[in-house]
């Protein structure tokens, strides 16, 4: 029980220092940080190492980490809510086939996926165009 109730804390604030680190990553390969960039040229880090990292990578690693969020803060909610749904349900509701108050349960859960998902990606993708590793 006493993972139960650490686990989420420990995963978010791992995912935190994650999008922490990968922000920092991104802001030191960024080119905004030599004085003779230009804004308006070609976007992409002017580090040599870092130059052979295609922009269709930044931006399947931003999605990535979006989605690691989102599934993160859905299974959080899951799991501080499904307790209240179950107790929410008849005893013949919990057994058999899926009740609609159970239905309705994981469409708003998808639903809270998918906006976090949204929101998360345009977000980093919004830091990748903002640092220009992206165009």
């Amino acid at each position: 029980m006493l993972f139960d109730r650490r686990f989420p804390k420990l995963s978010l604030s791992f995912l935190v220092l994650l999008a922490i680190t990968s922000g920092a990553v991104v802001y030191w390969v960024s080119p905004l940080r030599d004085p003779s960039f230009q804004p308006g040229t070609n976007a992409g880090s002017l580090i040599p190492w870092v130059q052979s990292v295609s922009e269709e990578t930044w931006v399947i690693k931003a999605s990535l980490l979006a989605a690691l969020f989102a599934t993160n803060i859905t299974f959080i909610t899951w799991q501080w809510t499904s307790a209240r749904v179950t107790q929410m349900m008849s005893p013949s509701q919990r057994v058999g086939r899926i009740s609609p108050v159970l239905a309705l349960y994981y469409a708003r859960l998808l639903g809270t996926w998918i906006c976090m998902f949204i929101g998360f990606d345009a977000l980093f993708i919004g830091y990748l165009l903002y640092q220009w590793m992206i165009d």
